[in-house]
């Protein structure tokens, strides 16, 4: 994310790939499902390509495949994709997962079942659906936040959060967002047998003594017993 050279740009001007609305590359053959990286050196390089001074104001043609398509600002939740190519960060479901410390109602309710980060652009977007990439190994499946169930990250202590998530992309952000995120999952989208679950965090004290995880278990329990009105 802090590497010293603009790697999307570099990837644009050698032919790599075509910018699109969702802030990704496009790939004709692998969509936006493939990961960047350079490496410097000061051996000669090989070829005739010229990478010309990097401009940060400059734009970019959109890609071919996304001139009559908006999907993905169609599918993204809180719309942080709109227009031609623009992007409002703060209201990233990606960038809300790793903010800090309370969040508002509509976040909350924005972030729905995700942990960490947000796929819902490259899902929605048709350059990827076509190839069946997780079929063909492309996107392996893999030990990710968002495969988690919030259970396993609500019942964590610093100690067996660092040994079996500490390896993990995530895990970055602290023990405090994850359960943070748990609980908003449970929020969004728990049942009465989750109402249950955010009784004894409270009862147990294991919420109370953090005013962000104390404050969002309020607001899951809210949100269960809105859906169940009978619930207590």
């Amino acid at each position: 994310d802090q590497g010293p050279l603009p790697e999307r740009y570099l990837a644009m001007q050698m032919g790599i790939a075509e910018p699109g609305r969702s802030q990704m590359l496009i790939h004709p053959e692998y969509g936006t499902a493939f990961h960047l990286a350079f490496i410097l050196t000061d051996l000669e390089a090989s070829g005739d390509l010229e990478i010309t001074e990097y401009c940060p104001g400059k734009s970019f043609e959109l890609s071919k495949a996304c001139l009559n398509c908006k999907a993905c600002q169609v599918h993204c939740p809180s719309g942080a994709l709109q227009g031609e190519a623009e992007f409002k960060g703060k209201g990233c479901i990606s960038a809300i997962t790793q903010k800090k410390g309370l969040l508002s109602t509509e976040e909350m309710d924005f972030l729905g079942r995700q942990l960490y980060g947000c796929d819902i652009c490259q899902l929605s977007c048709p350059v990827n659906t076509p190839l069946s990439r997780f079929k063909k190994g492309i996107l392996p499946q893999r030990k990710a936040m968002n495969r988690l169930a919030p259970e396993a990250l609500l019942a964590c202590t610093q100690k067996t959060f660092k040994a079996e998530f500490g390896q993990m992309g995530f895990s970055w952000r602290g023990l405090t967002v994850s359960k943070r995120n748990a609980l908003i999952n449970i929020g969004n989208y728990g049942s009465l047998e989750h109402l249950e679950l955010l009784n004894q965090l409270i009862a147990s004290q294991q919420v109370s003594e953090n005013q962000v995880l104390y404050e969002t278990c309020t607001w899951a329990k809210e949100k269960i017993i809105k859906r169940h009105p009978l619930a207590k």
